[in-house]
Order: structure tokens, then sequence, then C-alpha cells
């Protein structure tokens, strides 16, 4: 089961297969794109997908949505001694460079800037880049990751993105489905838990887990990772994260976008049977990830195995 951290553990089938198969193209050199809403986990499957094809090597990042387009061309590529007023006596050399014989990860390809993309395709092809102001050709050796949110087809459409760049590009494509997407989410809400307490005892009671896994999650493992770390340091000592421990304006955003419930009722006897349903079909969904393992579905819903054993008796007789 790949893993890569606490946001990247992979325990949904597809996404795992797709990994391991990334993994093996990698190796071989060849472009892999990440495609997936922001927050997915992009760059944490990036570093993933380094760590297990080229372990021990360089992994360079670089946002192509962060930098200024007058100065994207030296980070990019380095420049040379006296390339520009105000540069670096002996020059500089770029993220290319930097991650020779190892990963360059370009995050958010699709806002990279047209003539980028020209200089790009040119290393590609040849193996090697020309520092700004340089006038020798360098060689480089790496495998490049790509990421984006949005749609790269309609981008070369519109002319906003090289055909020929996303024809390189695109070796393999792996999509990031949403969280509210994944099979696995059990296992990774656990793993986000277990890193962010650092060995401490801490686990979530299941009336938490069921709006968890009710929530639509727009932000995605982002929005997931920032809205346990609140709670859990809320939670100061306690071994139990309580939903007292989760800020109430959230609270109530996730109850108004829980697919199931809709909005919450009013009455408190009807609120306790549609929190009952939620907390049944949490037990049934965390079975059914975890292959119907109860020891692992404890764990994962911070539950004892005789607690778990008494609410899916009471799921059969309801």
């Amino acid at each position: 089961m790949p893993a890569g951290g606490a946001g990247c553990r992979i325990a949904d089938a597809a996404l795992g297969r797709a990994f391991e198969k990334a993994v093996t193209v990698i190796g071989e050199q060849v472009p892999v794109i990440l495609l997936g809403e922001t927050g997915t986990g992009k760059s944490l499957l990036a570093r993933a997908l380094h760590d297990a094809s080229r372990p021990g090597t360089a992994f360079v990042a670089l946002d192509c949505s962060s930098i200024p387009e007058s100065l994207a061309e030296a980070e990019l590529f380095g420049y040379a001694d006296g390339a520009f007023t105000g540069s670096r006596k002996g020059g500089s050399i770029g993220k290319i460079e930097q991650a020779n014989h190892g990963t360059l990860f370009l995050d958010e390809i699709g806002d990279m800037p047209l003539p980028l993309q020209t200089r790009l395709l040119s290393v590609l092809q040849e193996r090697s880049l020309m520092r700004v102001g340089g006038s020798k050709p360098v060689p480089v050796d790496i495998s490049v990751i790509c990421a984006t949110h949005r749609n790269l087809d309609e981008l070369v459409r519109q002319g906003s993105f090289r055909q020929d760049l996303f024809y390189r590009l695109n070796g393999m494509s792996v999509r990031m489905p949403a969280l509210r997407e994944r099979t696995d989410l059990p296992e990774l809400i656990d793993a986000i838990v277990q890193s962010l307490a650092r060995g401490r005892p801490k686990r979530l009671e299941a009336d938490v887990m069921a709006v968890l896994m009710a929530h639509q999650w727009p932000g995605n493992i982002r929005e997931l990772h920032q809205v346990l770390r609140a709670a859990m340091a809320l939670s100061g000592d306690s071994e139990q994260v309580q939903r007292e421990h989760f800020d109430e304006g959230w609270l109530t955003v996730a109850a108004i976008g829980a697919p199931a419930a809709g909005i919450l009722p009013a009455r408190p006897d009807a609120q306790s049977t549609m929190l009952a349903d939620m907390q049944s079909e949490l037990i049934h969904r965390t079975l059914a990830a975890l292959s119907g393992n109860r020891s692992q579905a404890a764990r994962a819903l911070g539950i004892s195995r005789a607690t778990l054993y008494r609410k899916l008796a009471r799921s059969k007789s309801a």
C-alpha cells in the first residue's frame, strides 16, 4: 500500500494502482501529469512518487503560478555571470539544474507563460539547457512531474498551452480524486490525526467521524488537515477529540453540506436518529474500505472493538 506521509496515505484501490504505474514510468524518465482539484494532494503525491522512483536524489519544486513572468526564466533556467543588471556575480543555477539526476516538479504547469513553455520543450528534447545570458549548453538528467487543476486540453484549444509540450509532458496522467470521492477517507483521517498527535494518544469520537465522513470537503485534503489541526489543538491533553473541539461555524457548514442530511432537523429526537444513521453508514463505509477488517476499522474510527460490535448489532436490529 503506497504511502507518502500523512496527506498521501493511499488505500484507495484505483489511486494505488495508478501510483504503482506512475512510479515505474517515472523511473524510465517518462513525464507524468497529476490532475485534480486544488487541495487534493497533488504536491504530496509528487513527492511520494519521487521518493519511490528516485530515492536519495534531489526533488525540486516550482509553482508556475506564483512567480512573476519577468523572474520566471532566470528562476527555472538560471543565469550566467553578468546576464543582467543586479545579477549575482558568477551567475546562478536554476531549478532545472538543481534537480539534475533527480526530479523536477512543476506545479500549476497550466499557468506557465508561453515563452517559458518553448524553452522547457527544448530542454526536454535536447536534455540540455542554456542559462539566461549564457553561451554554452548545460547537460541535464531529470525526471519531470507536472500538476494542474486546469483543463490542459482546453488550454491547448485556446492557444495558451503548446500542443507539442502537452504531448511531451503527458506520458501518463494520474487523476487525483476529490476527497469526497475517495474510498479511503477513514484511513486518511486516521493518518492525519496520528501525524498531528506526534506520538500522543489521540482518537476521534464516533460522532465526529460521522460529521467528517458526511462533509463534502470543497477544500479537499488542505481543508481536512486544517480542520483537524485546529480541533486537536483545542482538545489539549484530552485523548479524545470531540465535537466541542471543532469550530461551530465549520460544523454548521458541514451539516448543511452533508449529502444525506441536508439541514439538521430541529427536533432533538430526529437529530439523534439522523446521527445514528450517519454513524451506521460511516461504520459500513470504513469496513468496506478496509476489506472487512474489524480491528483496523475500530482503530480508524477511534473506538474499541467491543463498541464496534455493539454498533453493528444495533444497525442490524434497526
